[in-house]
């Protein structure tokens, strides 16, 4: 990519132009995510806000180390527990627009820190990668900034920012963009700033790996800032300026503190999430590694079609067929692509594709944990070379053509700004509440297990029972588990009156069950309710068979006693079915517990 001249890169003097577009990025985001203040807490959201919202409510002493120590749902990440926490107190309790408020803020931050440090990779900077030499002029300004708007409107981190349970996204980013800003510093020529960065920078990353675990790749991707822009390795010198090389064992030793981190919360992730890996075949995860590393660049290049969920690509069912290789060729040809670029000089290329696969490396489902093929959330910080490639491109327009040219190319960049802004507004509405949220993922996924399951346990809990019972009988035609499906379909038929369903669903529920040892059927209300459907039915001998079988210490042995002293009164079969308004209902807790 050319050579580096170092000592061209300055301190952190303030400049009103850069202050200025700081707040300018700032501003967009509010722009563009402004109807995130409108939306609910949805998905996850719920989960971690309002389940546990005596553990954010205060933040003392226990409730501190709870967040410091826990890893609910399969994360550790103290950090966004305490941001929720001071969230909780500045807005007087879980005022939703206020939570998505922060994460708009903390997103425009993020904007305005890739700007800055934008600024210090162009100054590092020169010769064949026609960018500015120093990160004080002002042809470094405009596409520094021009790239961190495209950043800031960008539809692709919707997911980041409009789900608040995606905190852990932002805050990552915000410090590890700190980190890589100090580390430029750090090896800068101004050696005040040398001996502050180091520390700094240190901090920085561990304030990341607290806020979500993905940063523990950034060790490799300082490595790789090593070896180009910062010319520290002999793969590659800048000239005569430069202090020489450093010994790679050199480089790898004064990072032993960041790859120890790494290590040990790694380690802690991968045992937390353990009973959230899905059985996957390791060949569909390979195809899907590849399908992902190529569909977050089309999906930065064309934006459309973004959803909460992406499926996996294929299931063992279906198979694997010729056209899913396809990613691959893409990504052997990118990468023969990079290297040919390195070999004829152009380093940054390498560079910025290996920066990316390697911070995506932790989210490309090798060790897969949920039902997500891909998300949007993923590649929040990973396209951080993209957007460099725009400053690039925006400098080489300003260095390679005419002024008019230059008027126009800057109309119609306003224009796509204009245009994804609009975009990210418009799919900020998808997150509006958890019917919007899932029913945009049916819309474009209609086969997508988890977004029908979780559709129809919502239109149940709302009264809507056939059109629950149509989203589960959609599912009932998937090759899935039909677990989760049945135990809510038969509640649905119940309160419907179809008891025939409720019977038959009931029997393939036990059945199901017995095949998943680590899912717990409440055997109990099982019983129960065959117990009290039997009756309605009409077949006392059957209902009391069922009653007995709960034990005298069960917390429905109440409720069985009404219904066999009931049925034993009774001359007749339909005397149960006549008493039955006057008698306790069915039981709604059929689901494993533990499990959902």
């Amino acid at each position: 990519m050319g050579e580096l001249k170092t000592s061209q890169v300055s301190g952190s003097k303030f400049r009103p132009l850069n202050a200025i577009a700081v707040v300018g990025l700032l501003l967009a985001s509010l722009w563009v995510y402004a109807g995130t203040v409108a939306n609910e807490f949805v998905w996850d959201t719920v989960f971690y806000l309002q389940v546990h919202e005596q553990r954010i409510a205060q933040l003392n002493l226990e409730n501190f180390i709870w967040m410091l120590t826990s890893a609910e749902a399969f994360y550790w990440h103290p950090v966004t527990w305490w941001s929720w926490a001071a969230d909780y107190k500045l807005y007087g309790g879980l005022d939703a627009g206020g939570f998505h408020l922060t994460n708009v803020v903390i997103h425009g931050l993020n904007s305005g820190l890739l700007f800055l440090l934008l600024l210090k990779v162009l100054g590092f900077t020169r010769n064949r990668l026609p960018v500015a030499e120093t990160i004080t002029g002002q042809h470094a300004i405009l596409p520094a900034f021009i790239a961190a708007l495209v950043f800031a409107v960008h539809p692709q981190h919707v997911e980041s920012v409009a789900w608040v349970a995606e905190r852990k996204d932002l805050l990552c980013q915000f410090f590890l963009l700190l980190a890589l800003i100090t580390y430029f510093d750090q090896h800068s020529q101004n050696r005040k700033a040398r001996w502050s960065g180091s520390g700094l920078t240190l901090v920085f990353f561990l304030l990341a790996l607290m806020s979500k675990p993905m940063a523990v790749t950034f060790p490799l991707l300082l490595l790789l800032l090593d070896v180009y822009p910062l010319g520290r390795s002999r793969y590659y010198q800048p000239g005569t300026e430069s202090a020489g090389p450093t010994p790679v064992t050199r480089l790898l030793w004064e990072k032993w503190p960041y790859i120890l981190a790494a290590l040990l919360v790694a380690v802690a992730t991968i045992a937390a999430s353990q009973g959230a890996i899905t059985q996957v075949p390791v060949g569909i995860k390979l195809l899907n590694a590849f399908n992902s590393i190529v569909a977050y660049i089309s999906k930065f290049l064309i934006p459309v079609s973004f959803t909460p969920h992406y499926p996996y690509f294929t299931t063992p069912a279906k198979g694997v067929e010729l056209q899913h290789f396809i990613p691959v060729i893409g990504f052997l040809a990118i990468s023969a692509s990079v290297v040919v670029a390195w070999i004829k000089g152009h380093r940054g290329w390498l560079i910025g594709w290996l920066f990316y696969l390697v911070s995506l490396l932790p989210v490309l489902g090798l060790i897969s944990a949920g039902t997500q093929g891909m998300a949007d959330r993923f590649s929040y910080f990973p396209t951080l070379p993209f957007y460099l490639a725009i400053a690039i491109g925006v400098k080489k327009i300003g260095d390679r053509f005419s002024a008019s040219f230059q008027r126009m190319a800057l109309i119609a960049g306003l224009g796509v700004v204009l245009l994804l802004g609009f975009k990210t507004a418009n799919q900020v509405k998808v997150w509006r509440n958890e019917l919007t949220l899932f029913q945009s993922i049916i819309d474009i996924y209609p086969d997508n297990y988890t977004a029908r399951d979780n559709m129809g346990i919502l239109l149940l809990r709302a009264g809507a029972y056939d059109a629950a019972i149509r989203q589960f009988n959609a599912i009932e035609q998937m090759p899935v588990d039909q677990t989760s499906m049945l135990s809510w379909r038969v509640i649905a038929h119940l309160e419907t009156g179809n008891l025939d369903g409720a019977l038959r669903d009931l029997v393939q529920l036990k059945n199901y069950a017995e095949g998943h040892p680590r899912l717990r059927l409440d055997l109990d209300c099982y019983h129960y309710d065959l117990g009290w459907i039997h009756a309605q039915l009409g077949s006392p001998d059957r209902a009391v068979e069922q009653f007995l079988l709960l034990g005298p210490d069960s917390s429905l042995a109440y409720q069985a006693s009404q219904w066999l002293d009931s049925i034993a009164a009774g001359e007749a079969e339909a005397a149960a079915v006549e008493r039955a308004p006057a008698l306790p209902g069915y039981c709604p807790a059929l689901f494993p517990q533990n499990w959902r």
